[in-house]
């Protein structure tokens, strides 16, 4: 009789890790693949262990790169998981310089929900490089933010949005939003919205700083 397949979408859906790290051992590939991916979309960092074991005993060359790429992925949770257990901010810090943008994010995330003062001069210092991906100064800012201690253009850019959410709700009774106006996608959340905005009239406001500088020279 030949072994049910299971659901991994409903697994993945119900966050059922246990289930997930069984399907590993199923008899078809491509379930085992489907259960490495969705342990990756879970960040599901316990099961690295099981995934090892399976990537050891891995025959079918597709389903060894989706657990592959899994642990890859969940490889830094756990490192990230360590950092923040034992609250080692120049480890975290070090994480910023990290030409994987992903590494840099995490690393932003944990040392913004850490609270710890230490984290502010490398979170500024990634904020104000120009040469950072946009996503990693964003993720800078935003940790900054949790620290009550962004620098004064940040800080700026929260009051000037706080000031046209006026304006919005205004224009949402006219039927024009201020996220259209700035070509923002309507299915993202509200905080990466807020974000977004935030991060347009940071890029205006650089851009209009170069062409004074630029017309004094």
């Amino acid at each position: 009789m030949p072994t049910p397949i299971p659901n991994i979408w409903a697994l993945q859906s119900k966050g059922d890790v246990g289930a997930l790290i069984e399907a590993l051992r199923h008899p078809e590939p491509t379930t085992r693949r489907g259960a490495a991916a969705a342990l990756r979309a879970l960040d599901a960092w316990q099961a690295v262990p099981a995934l090892q074991a399976a990537l050891a005993g891995e025959q079918d060359w597709q389903a060894h790169a989706a657990i592959a790429a899994t642990l890859q992925y969940l490889d830094r949770d756990v490192h990230i998981q360590h950092l923040v257990q034992n609250k080692d901010i120049p480890g975290l810090a070090k994480m910023l310089g990290s030409s994987n943008i992903e590494d840099v994010k995490a690393a932003c995330r944990a040392l913004g929900d850490l609270g710890n003062r230490q984290a502010v001069e490398p979170l500024v210092i990634l904020f104000r490089n120009p040469l950072m991906p946009n996503a990693a100064r964003l993720a800078a800012a935003e940790a900054l933010l949790k620290l009550e201690s962004a620098p004064a253009v940040v800080t700026l850019l929260g009051k000037r949005f706080a000031r046209r959410t006026l304006l919005t709700k205004s224009n949402s009774m006219s039927g024009r939003s201020h996220s259209s106006r700035l070509n923002l996608p309507r299915h993202l959340h509200p905080r990466r919205r807020l974000w977004l905005r935030r991060w347009n009239l940071y890029q205006k406001h650089q851009r209009s700083s170069q062409q004074v500088r630029k017309a004094h020279c």
